[in-house]
């Protein structure tokens, strides 16, 4: 199994009495124990304000990139969340978080979602990670877009197999390890434990699975423990496996430059 941690500037924060709000403690992903680094990029036209540091800090690993989609403007959310990014690496990925506009309360539309994926595609070729939650994909159609058109692109879902209100509530390290036992048996899996699943047919398979948002930071050692509570992930297919590695750049016999490619 591979597992990932997702972060956004809640994640990378500190306060200053003087300067406010500072983003200059990114996780330390050597220490964090985990396969791959989940960045929020950004949210609407709005870059957030941890990716930086958090991207930066992630060099050397595999990485994958995501935006928060609002409701409206999919091209220019889908230019800025690349122009944000910059220059991706063999092992770097992109995604889309698609809920609810939390200003608007809308119905996430296929509509804006396809949109603003295929403009990602466009632009950088790749076929981005589709977040979002199992009753979310149900609410804006995802079963009718999976047989459309959503099936190249695989999907990152969020479902939490525990009701929130039980306890702990906060996973302790004995009890994130015993939850991962589970899911390595796999007696514990991404689409159990909702009957309407059932209804949400064909539905597509399940690349990265976040099966908690109540991880506590003191298991992953590399976190600053900012957030009281931390995402987990399991990675299906981890993307970074088999990946061609970028060509060696050609050097002159002569001059010793670097020849454009």
């Amino acid at each position: 199994m591979k597992y990932a941690i997702d972060v956004s500037f809640y994640d990378a924060r500190r306060y200053d009495l003087l300067k406010g709000w500072i983003y200059d403690r990114p996780t330390d992903w050597v220490r964090a124990g985990v396969d791959a680094a989940l960045i929020k990029s950004s949210q609407g036209l709005v870059k957030d304000p941890g990716f930086d540091v958090q991207w930066k800090a992630a060099a050397g690993m595999p990485r994958l990139a995501w935006h928060f989609l609002t409701g409206d403007n999919p091209f220019q959310q889908a230019a800025k969340f690349v122009q944000f990014v910059g220059e991706l690496w063999p092992d770097d990925r992109l995604a889309i978080d698609y809920e609810k506009d939390p200003k608007t309360n809308s119905v996430p539309s296929m509509s804006i979602l396809r949109t603003a994926i295929e403009e990602i595609r466009r632009q950088t070729g790749q076929k981005a990670y589709i977040y979002t939650g199992g009753y979310k994909w149900y609410e804006m159609g995802g079963a009718a877009g999976y047989n459309q058109w959503a099936a190249e692109y695989p999907l990152w879902l969020a479902h939490y197999p525990y009701d929130p209100k039980m306890v702990p509530a906060l996973f302790d390290a004995a009890y994130m390890d015993a939850m991962l036992a589970k899911i390595e048996a796999g007696t514990l899996k991404p689409l159990n434990f909702h009957p309407f699943f059932g209804q949400v047919k064909p539905f597509p398979e399940v690349a990265i699975w976040q099966f908690t948002d109540r991880c506590s930071p003191a298991y992953v050692p590399g976190h600053p423990g900012i957030k009281k509570m931390l995402d987990f992930n399991v990675v299906y297919r981890p993307w970074w496996e088999n990946v061609t590695p970028p060509p060696a750049p050609k050097i002159c016999p002569t001059c010793g430059q670097t020849i454009p490619a």
